[in-house]
C-alpha cells in the first residue's frame, strides 16, 4: 500500500537518484502504472464481452428472420386469395393455385415461438458473461481508488491523460451492457473502442508502463477479480440440486480456482517473509571504542561537526548514485535482456564500499547514521533480489529503501543537508 510522504521527499529522491528536482521520477510511480494495466486489462475484457453480445444478438436477429419467412411461406396465402407484399424484406407472396372446394383443408402452419432478440442477450450477461462482468466491474472499482493516487505523485498531463483513458474505457464496457438491435450494438461498441484508442494514443508519449510494472499490478489485483468471479458463480448456481456429474465438474472448477488463488497468495507471502526475515535478525553489536569517551554535543557543534563529516559522504556515495540510476533507467525502460542483472551487480559492488566504510555512514546526528545505514541496506538487498530474479522482493526492498531515505533525508532537512 503506497504511503503518504512528508514534504520534499519526492525531491530529495531525485537529487538522489537522479541529480535534479523538478519532479517525481516515473521511476518511482506506483498507482500510475497498476492504473494504467487495470484499465488496459478491463477494456480488454468489456470489449470481449461485447463482441461475443453481438454475435448473439445477430445469430438471434437471423433465426427470428428466418422463422418469419418459413412460417409465412408454409401459410402460402391470405385468407381472401389475393397476394401479400412483406414489406420489411420486398418480397411477394404469391398463393398457390387451389382447387375449388379445398380451401378449408389449407391450415396454416403456426410459427415457431421463439425468443426475441433482447432475452437471448440478457441471458447472456446473466449467465455466461456474469463472472467476466463482475470482474469487470472490480476492475472499475479499483481502477477509481487508484486514480485519486495517480492525482497525487504524476504530473498533471499525464494525470489528466490516465483519467480520460479511465472514462474512455468506461464507455467500452457499458456499451458491452446495452441491449440494442445488432447493427445499432455494432456502431455503438465500435464507437467506444476509437475514442478509447485515441485516449490511448495521448498516453503514449507521456509515460510507458514495464513490463514488470505491468505483471506485478496484474499480480496484485489478480486475487481480487477472481474473487468477484466466484461470487458470480455462486449466484447463478442453481438452489436445487444438480445432477452429480455437473456438481463434481463445479467442483473441481472452483477447486482449481481456490488453488490457483492460494497459490498467489503463498508466493507473495514467501516474498514478504523472506523480506522481513531478514530485516529482524539480529544485527552485531557495534565495538564500543575503548578509552574514547565523547561528551553531549551542543546543536552548533553537532552542526559542525555534520558540516566536516559530509564530504567524506558524499565521495563515497557518488558510485551509489550512478548505479542506482543507470539500475532505475534500465528498469523503466522494460529491459530483460542481461543489462538488467548486470546493472544490479554494479548497483551491489557500489554499494558494497559504502556499508563497509568506517566514517562515510558514521554521521555524528545518531539518527542520521541509523536512517542511512537502514537504507542503505536495504538497497544491497535489491540488488541481491534481482540478481536472483525474485521480482517480488525486488518491488519490496525499493520500497523499504525509499521511505527510510526519505526519513533519512527529513533528519538531515536541519542541517541543509541531502542524503
Amino acid at each position: 500500500m503506497r504511503r503518504n510522504l512528508p514534504p520534499g521527499l519526492a525531491i530529495s529522491l531525485l537529487i538522489f537518484a537522479m541529480g535534479c528536482g523538478r519532479g517525481k521520477s516515473p521511476d518511482l510511480f506506483q498507482a500510475t502504472p497498476e492504473a494504467i494495466t487495470l484499465i488496459r486489462d478491463n477494456e480488454a475484457r468489456c470489449s470481449k464481452i461485447g463482441q461475443n453480445g453481438f454475435h448473439r444478438l445477430a445469430a438471434a436477429e437471423e433465426e427470428m428472420a428466418g422463422e418469419t419467412a418459413r412460417a409465412r411461406e408454409a401459410k402460402g396465402s391470405r385468407p381472401d386469395g389475393r397476394a401479400e407484399l412483406d414489406v420489411r424484406t420486398g418480397r411477394l407472396f404469391v398463393p398457390a393455385a387451389v382447387s375449388p372446394g379445398t380451401e378449408s383443408s389449407l391450415t396454416p402452419e403456426p410459427a415457431k415461438a421463439l425468443p426475441q432478440p433482447s432475452e437471448i442477450f440478457k441471458r447472456y450477461l446473466d449467465e455466461e458473461a456474469a463472472a467476466e462482468l463482475a470482474a469487470a466491474d472490480s476492475a472499475q472499482s479499483a481502477i477509481q481508488d487508484l486514480l485519486s493516487k495517480v492525482k497525487a505523485e504524476a504530473p498533471n498531463d499525464l494525470t489528466i491523460a490516465v483519467e480520460s483513458m479511465s472514462l474512455a474505457h468506461d464507455q467500452v464496457c457499458a456499451a458491452a451492457r446495452q441491449s440494442r438491435a445488432s447493427a445499432q450494438y455494432r456502431v455503438a461498441l465500435d464507437t467506444a473502442e476509437k475514442g478509447y484508442r485515441a485516449a490511448e494514443e495521448k498516453l503514449r508519449p507521456l509515460y510507458t508502463v514495464s513490463e514488470t510494472d505491468s505483471q506485478f499490478a496484474l499480480h496484485k489485483y489478480g486475487p481480487r477479480l477472481e474473487e468477484a468471479r466466484a461470487a458470480a458463480r455462486d449466484r447463478n448456481r442453481p438452489a436445487a440440486a444438480v445432477p452429480v456429474k455437473d456438481y463434481e465438474s463445479d467442483q473441481r472448477e472452483w477447486q482449481a480456482a481456490q488453488q490457483l488463488q492460494s497459490q498467489q497468495q503463498i508466493e507473495h507471502e514467501v516474498a514478504v517473509k523472506k523480506y522481513y526475515g531478514k530485516r529482524d535478525e539480529p544485527q552485531p553489536e557495534s565495538v564500543p571504542r575503548l578509552g574514547v569517551k565523547t561528551p553531549p554535543q551542543s546543536p552548533e557543534d553537532r552542526g559542525q561537526a555534520m558540516k566536516l563529516w559530509y564530504p567524506r559522504y558524499t565521495a563515497k556515495v557518488g558510485a551509489v548514485k550512478a548505479a542506482l540510476s543507470t539500475y532505475l533507467r534500465l528498469r523503466n525502460a522494460g529491459v530483460t535482456d542481461s543489462s538488467l542483472p548486470q546493472s544490479c551487480d554494479a548497483l551491489m559492488a557500489a554499494d558494497g564500499p559504502l556499508l563497509n566504510d568506517p566514517v562515510a555512514l558514521e554521521a555524528p546526528d545518531p539518527q542520521v547514521a541509523e536512517l542511512l545505514r537502514a537504507a542503505f541496506t536495504e538497497l544491497q538487498g535489491l540488488a541481491q533480489a534481482c540478481h536472483d530474479g525474485l521480482t517480488a522482493e525486488t518491488i519490496i526492498r525499493f520500497d523499504a529503501f525509499e521511505r527510510t531515505l526519505g526519513q533519512a533525508a527529513a533528519a538531515l532537512r536541519p542541517y541543509a543537508l541531502n542524503p
